[in-house]
């Protein structure tokens, strides 16, 4: 952070490009969270949905 300007215009580039990298980081960092939630939710909702898919494969023989 050791960048300095005496001119407003650079000074704004220069806040405009920080701000700009930092919302992309952030956006990375929300996908890759989101990412992980889904891929846990998947793995905790499989034992589940295989006793489900077994129960509806079960009642569906016993008609």
């Amino acid at each position: 952070m050791g960048t300095s300007t005496n001119y407003p215009e650079e000074a704004v580039d220069l806040q405009t490009g920080f701000a700009k990298s930092s919302i992309e980081k952030a956006v990375s960092e929300s996908n890759k969270l989101t990412d992980a939630t889904v891929k846990l939710a998947e793995q905790a909702i499989a034992p589940l949905t295989a006793r489900i898919a077994l129960a509806v494969e079960t009642f569906s023989k016993a008609k």
